[in-house]
């Protein structure tokens, strides 16, 4: 297909059992692989693809149409690549399977593992738009069970597929703890539950630990980012500091700063911003204990979070044409309600969308005005601030 090393694969895919062959496939052949969430808009779609300058892009037939539309969006793609009948405008992956002989396929390539990169995973970051963080050489062995979607069949496939040791995120944990279809007895076997992704409160571990009721589960908790690649912080096993991410793991630092009075080290149980090996900026409030165990308590960059889905603050201030003469400033900060529903509220004038953002972006928390915007002199939004005056005004009113 005339595709060269260092050029750039995209996957925008549901979980599908083809989804290994494409990633190890594109990796064996020199190719970086973005992979990009399926339920994102072609606009956003081809906004991440552009940033890393994609040349080949491979997807389900289902989204035909709007993969077709990512490729106009991104004319660096030269081919569309369809888990499918074939059709006009795409390669059907079934076709280049039937390559038994492995013609299509450079066993002479050299490739490094420990320099060339293997992934380009989409991180968030700690500030301005979402980007692509370079990762290195991977490695896996182990049995795959893909479900296109979560659904409450997790239960079941959890019940004959799972084995005694799962990697879980915390709704999956808040399941396991409170389903009343899932039995139980087929949990007999777990003794060891790892959680990553987001932190795990003290409430849900608790529960889940009493309903297991094995003296000898042990229930541990991870920290990593995608810049990480995976983790740096891990709770040791019997872990008994419910709540914590654990300690550094083995060649790692990590340290919290408090950056509004330069870069000072705290000490214990002093709130800041965690720094870790190299001394990586974060974006996340933590604190550590006496026994250097760390806890994530907040987000620096107010991230907002709507559903489990992220939604970057600054995409948002970036999204409205302001119609307001004086070009009044945008911003979005998250509001969490009694309910535990999370909205986004912006700060602003009249304004209105050049495109019709995906619902979890749609702005439903309502609209304040203020005098000003608070900023540092740097010009970078102040949310915390804004939340402030946010309650202040509340508790007035």
């Amino acid at each position: 297909m005339g595709y060269k090393k260092g050029e750039v694969f995209g996957i925008i895919s549901p979980n599908i059992p083809e989804f290994p062959i494409v990633l190890y496939g594109a990796s064996g052949a020199g190719m970086p692989v973005s992979l990009v969430n399926p339920t994102f808009t072609a606009e956003e779609m081809a906004r991440q693809l552009s940033a890393v300058g994609a040349t080949a892009l491979f997807g389900v037939a289902p989204m035909a149409e709007t993969l077709k539309q990512v490729a106009r969006l991104c004319p660096a793609i030269r081919h569309v690549i369809l888990l499918g009948p074939p059709q006009d405008g795409a390669v059907s992956f079934q076709l280049m399977a039937q390559d038994s002989a492995g013609d299509l396929f450079n066993e002479t390539l050299d490739i490094n593992v420990k320099e060339d990169i293997f992934l380009l995973p989409h991180s968030s970051g700690t500030s301005g738009l979402p980007k692509s963080v370079m990762n290195m050489g991977f490695q896996t062995g182990a049995k795959l069970v893909t479900l296109p979607q979560f659904e409450r069949t997790f239960g079941r496939v959890y019940e004959n597929f799972f084995s005694g040791e799962p990697l879980v995120v915390p709704p999956l944990v808040s399941l396991l703890a409170q389903h009343p279809a899932l039995k139980v007895e087929s949990l007999s076997q777990t003794h060891t539950i790892t959680c990553g992704a987001a932190p795990l409160s003290v409430k849900t571990s608790v529960t889940l630990i009493e309903r297991l009721n094995n003296p000898n589960l042990s229930l541990q908790e991870g920290y990593g980012l995608s810049e990480t690649f995976p983790g740096v912080l891990m709770a040791p096993l019997g872990n008994t500091k419910l709540g914590s991410c654990g300690a550094p793991i083995s060649r790692s630092k990590a340290k919290v700063i408090n950056h509004e009075i330069g870069d000072q080290a705290l000490g214990p149980y002093q709130h800041g911003e965690l720094y870790v090996s190299g001394w990586l900026r974060t974006g996340d409030v933590a604190y550590y204990d006496d026994d250097g165990n760390f806890y994530i308590v907040d987000r620096l960059k107010e991230l907002i979070k709507v559903k489990g889905l992220q939604v970057a603050p600054a995409e948002l201030e970036d999204m409205p044409s302001l119609e307001s003469p004086t070009n009044t400033p945008v911003n979005s900060l998250e509001l969490t309600s009694s309910g535990n529903r999370e909205w986004s509220r912006s700060a602003t004038l009249k304004f209105r969308h050049l495109s019709t953002p995906r619902s979890h972006k749609q702005i439903k928390g309502g609209i304040e005005f203020c005098a000003a915007i608070p900023k540092n002199n740097m010009g970078k939004i102040l949310r915390r601030e804004l939340r402030v005056q946010y309650a202040n005004s509340q508790s007035t009113s």
